[in-house]
């Protein structure tokens, strides 16, 4: 009984002498990740320092930075983020597959929606447009509005293009000839308009672009590596109907039909089908197919009456980079719930 009870206690005592030789190790690698830690983002060592001082192959450092968050090493802490719309920016580029979404803090401002909006677009696009690029304009508010916050540069490799013909309309600002002029005064460059007004007879489309003039017009469009436009919602208020480019019995029948908006004046229903409607076949522009070939298409809206159009909008898979405001961000987090 004695030897028995004598190995055991032998034993008891490599067990805890393993235990501490365990513990001792934990600690031993614990010290060395916070020092690669410290060295790596605070010394700002390269991985191949780090190997060449603790004396191991790059690959086994390259393995154990990658592990300092998951072993609590390391927390990464992104200043500014709580101010910031981000978290609801990539959800809504996850949902839609979109490039980049950027949301204009419309709560916190006393500016008009349009004048942060437009800011907000502005901004984004005088660094994202290279000299070299070949930019399609639409029309309205919102466009001119951003064109008004793009710093002059000099870009006069760029060349800019009208994507739809002309509105009849005083206000200069929405006119898509006139926005294709600004912008292209920003950059220094040239500019290609389309004389045609953006709704016509369906017969006289198909007759106007036979022509040589407006050949060469829609190869300059199909060129593009960017377009820049707004989303038009379907509404009594929508500018579209209020200035006359839609009959009252035209919208009736879209709405009738489940439409809620347009881009180019191509209409859209809520799921982004653009069905068959004979509406389609009287603008003279760019069509849904040219624009779904265009490298980067960034449409920008404002004001949550406008949710519907944007969501419909972005369900066509025409868009790549969305600049909305606020409201809408909310009401589009809502559907997406």
């Amino acid at each position: 009984m004695l030897n028995i009870k004598a190995t055991n206690v032998r034993h008891d005592d490599k067990s805890q002498r393993f235990s501490l030789r365990e513990i001792g190790r934990m600690f031993e690698r614990k010290r060395k990740l916070v020092k690669i830690a410290y060295s790596y983002y605070k010394a700002g060592m390269t991985q191949e320092q780090i190997a060449n001082k603790f004396h191991m192959s790059r690959q086994h450092v390259n393995k154990l930075v990658n592990s300092l968050i998951e072993e609590g090493i390391v927390n990464i802490t992104i200043n500014g983020l709580e101010n910031e719309n981000v978290a609801l920016e990539n959800l809504i580029e996850q949902k839609f597959d979109l490039n980049q979404v950027l949301i204009a803090d419309t709560e916190e401002s006393d500016l008009p929606i349009l004048t942060v909006l437009g800011k907000k677009a502005g901004e984004f696009l005088d660094d994202f447009i290279q000299n070299g690029d070949k930019i399609g304009v639409s029309w309205g508010l919102t466009l001119g509005e951003t064109i008004q916050y793009i710093r002059p540069s000099n870009k006069a490799k760029c060349d800019v293009v009208q994507l739809v013909g002309g509105v009849n309309t005083s206000n200069h600002s929405i006119q898509p000839d006139e926005i294709a002029r600004m912008l292209a005064s920003k950059f220094g460059c040239d500019y290609s308009i389309l004389y045609a007004p953006a709704t016509m007879d369906r017969k006289l489309v198909q007759e106007v672009a036979k022509q040589d003039f407006y050949k060469k017009t829609f190869e300059r469009i199909s060129e593009c590596n960017i377009a820049m436009m707004g989303i038009g919602e379907l509404s009594e208020k929508s500018t579209i109907v209020t200035e006359g480019y839609l009959s009252r019995e035209d919208y009736k029948m879209l709405i009738d039909s489940g439409y809620v908006g347009d881009i180019c004046f191509n209409h859209f229903k809520l799921d982004g089908d653009f069905g068959t409607v004979h509406l389609h076949n009287r603008v003279m522009g760019v069509d849904i197919s040219m624009l779904k070939k265009i490298q980067t298409v960034v449409a920008i809206a404002g004001g949550a009456s406008k949710a519907d159009a944007v969501y419909g909008a972005l369900k066509t898979g025409c868009i790549d980079v969305l600049v909305i405001d606020t409201s809408i961000a909310k009401e589009l987090e809502k559907k997406l719930q």
